[in-house]
């Protein structure tokens, strides 16, 4: 993103810091980044309440006395998708499915986002 001094110049009025100036800026031109960060979280927030409720609505509908609380997992979109799997018979939801080896990088990146300002320790 290209930077206009004339505008920076223009912000940067008496009474601001340098802390304050950089503080803005810094939203300023990283907006792009966080607006595409945002949309990657809410997305993928989007999916894990899609995977709970299509659970959800296998665990009413189905006449089996297994319940999501009996289902132990890695996280609750683990136990999501072995209910769906196990219960629901749903064979996509399989986790030796290259789709949920991709979902589970997803995952990864999601966490990283959230809990350590995006960075990644794992090849």
């Amino acid at each position: 993103m290209r930077r206009n001094k004339e505008s920076e110049l223009e912000i940067k009025a008496p009474g601001w810091s340098d802390k304050d100036f950089e503080e803005y800026t810094h939203y300023r031109y990283h907006f792009e980044w966080l607006l595409i960060e945002s949309l990657f979280i809410s997305a993928f927030s989007h999916f894990e309440n899609f995977m709970r409720a299509i659970s959800e609505y296998i665990e009413r509908e189905a006449n089996t006395k297994i319940k999501l609380k009996d289902i132990r997992g890695n996280g609750d979109l683990d136990i999501y998708r072995k209910y769906l799997f196990l219960v629901g018979n749903i064979k996509a939801a399989n986790s030796s499915q290259k789709e949920w080896q991709t979902i589970l990088e997803f995952k990864s990146i999601r966490n990283a986002v959230i809990h350590e300002s995006g960075r990644i320790e794992k090849p």
